[in-house]
């Protein structure tokens, strides 16, 4: 007798621990749950890069920052983000929102961030936090090679970038990638040419020396200009 109670107690058990973790169906209906996921899948969540003055005592100039937006929010429904910066959080709804948009002014452009972002049904429908969607967004960071002399003259080249999401480099590997594409080895975002046809090398040479080139010709053509005009007088002096 002990042994069948116990047999029962341990079912009741594992029974209620296994309840615990599995989450109750939703109240919605089947067309309020097609209706909430229609309008999950219709929130947008992207980034613009802005820049704005800096007004400070003794230093002015412009810094740039990175914009989060965020649109179509309804009464329906509501979105939490998150990112692995520094962990916060923020939760949009319609009472926080215009228009249905929210944004997010990120000026943590140090590093690259991710940002895990979940849209729920909120509190006015018969499923008040049934997720119906998760996303992800990626901030890149502020490149701070960009700022080079050198990388005014190759501003294509992936490493030049004023804002990028490849990982923090250390100067040697920078210049030996710059290196290599100024030569042709590589392509504007990093990836390895084979064999470069005559035309490649033609191209690499004209890119890495174009503000000769252009001086050149600059020379060549004020030269010809000159010589027109002395060619004109004399000329009109007959001689």
């Amino acid at each position: 007798m002990f042994r069948n109670i116990k047999r029962i107690v341990l079912s009741l058990t594992l029974l209620l621990s296994f309840s615990s973790t599995v989450k109750a169906a939703s109240l919605c209906s089947y067309e309020e749950q097609v209706n909430l996921g229609q309008k999950a899948s219709n929130v947008q969540v992207s980034y613009e890069i802005k820049e704005k003055e800096l007004k400070l005592p003794l230093i002015n100039g412009t810094v740039k920052y990175i914009v989060i937006n965020i649109l179509n929010i309804d009464d329906d429904i509501y979105i939490t983000l998150k990112n692995d910066y520094n962990s916060q959080t923020w939760t949009f709804d319609s009472s926080n929102t215009k228009d249905g948009m929210a944004t997010i002014e990120w000026e943590n452009v140090d590093q690259i961030t991710n940002f895990t972002y979940e849209i729920h049904a909120s509190a006015r429908t018969k499923c008040p936090d049934d997720r119906y969607k998760t996303g992800y967004l990626t901030l890149p960071r502020y490149n701070d090679f960009a700022d080079r002399t050198m990388c005014t003259y190759n501003p294509e080249f992936y490493m030049c970038q004023t804002f990028v999401t490849f990982k923090e480099t250390d100067e040697k590997t920078f210049l030996s990638q710059l290196e290599s594409y100024k030569n042709g080895l590589i392509g504007p975002t990093g990836e390895p040419i084979e064999n470069p046809t005559l035309l490649d090398k033609i191209l690499t040479f004209i890119n890495n020396n174009k503000w000769y080139l252009v001086g050149g010709l600059v020379l060549i053509g004020g030269g010809l200009v000159v010589i027109s005009i002395r060619n004109k007088k004399m000329r009109d002096l007959g001689l």
